[in-house]
């Protein structure tokens, strides 16, 4: 069973300069059974501080020192921060208390927290990162920057089913379709924890109220598109037969803020 939640059925929630109280409202909706898409638009060319690179776990440290482009360093330091200010949030706990990495069976990066259920997934993208939190079940997110392509009909190719394809070209603006498609396909794949282990063209997406997929991905799951900024799309995919989908937008600045000052209330 695939349930679809449209973004008009989403709580969208703002917190401007609540401070600590973004992080509350956090903490509250997963408690009570919601899945939360925490969300911080980044302006042109976000530098993360080194108190975030700090606030890192080692692994994370090793694996941003080897992205050579500046730009994707920062957005993955600053991903990985959201992440890590999130869980404590959710679990109130300190970072000793939980690790997000690789599960040795499917590649998966699993949350494990103690004493505790909860999962967990991240992207990032230009100009955007995502942190999917949720205690009902196995969870992925994606967000994508809508960009000009100039080989379009070579990747959808490669990705899209035979309807997808069909559906991309049909529409008035094409790129933004495909991207669409893209991010409920990264979502779900993400949920499975597949990777590349099934062909992408072997789910189809373009109904999100029925996923197509092969019988490897067995079991329900629902889809949800969230707002999102204007040049980006996100979706979120939960392996549950329904989804209570909050969607979160963290401001920037508050996030600076509380890594160069962690004793501000709130998170870490």
């Amino acid at each position: 069973m695939t349930m679809f939640i449209s973004p008009g059925n989403v709580t969208n929630w703002s917190p401007g300069n609540a401070g600590g109280d973004s992080w509350d409202r956090l903490g509250s909706e997963v408690a009570r059974g919601a899945t939360c898409v925490v969300a911080v638009t980044l302006p042109a060319s976000a530098v993360a501080p080194t108190a975030m690179m700090a606030g890192l776990r080692n692994h994370e440290r090793d694996r941003a020192a080897r992205l050579r482009v500046p730009d994707d360093r920062h957005l993955y330091i600053i991903a990985h921060y959201l992440l890590a200010s999130s869980v404590e949030v959710v679990a109130a706990c300190g970072p000793a208390s939980w690790s997000f990495v690789p599960n040795g069976n499917d590649g998966k990066p699993r949350l494990m927290v103690a004493n505790q259920t909860l999962h967990a997934s991240l992207s990032h993208t230009r100009g955007t990162v995502a942190v999917a939190i949720s205690r009902v079940a196995d969870v992925g997110v994606d967000v994508e920057a809508i960009t000009p392509m100039t080989e379009l009909e070579l990747v959808v190719k490669d990705v899209l089913s035979d309807r997808e394809r069909q559906a991309v070209f049909a529409d008035a603006q094409p790129i933004h379709m495909f991207t669409r498609l893209w991010t409920r396909k990264e979502a779900v794949v993400k949920a499975f924890g597949v990777g590349l282990g099934v062909p992408l063209t072997s789910i189809d997406v373009l109904d999100p109220t029925n996923v197509l997929r092969p019988p490897e991905l067995s079991g329900a799951v629902c889809v949800s598109d969230l707002p999102c900024a204007r040049s980006c799309r996100l979706s979120v995919a939960l392996l549950s037969p329904a989804i209570d989908p909050v969607s979160l937008e963290i401001p920037f600045d508050l996030l600076l803020e509380q890594a160069v000052s962690p004793s501000i209330d709130g998170a870490r």
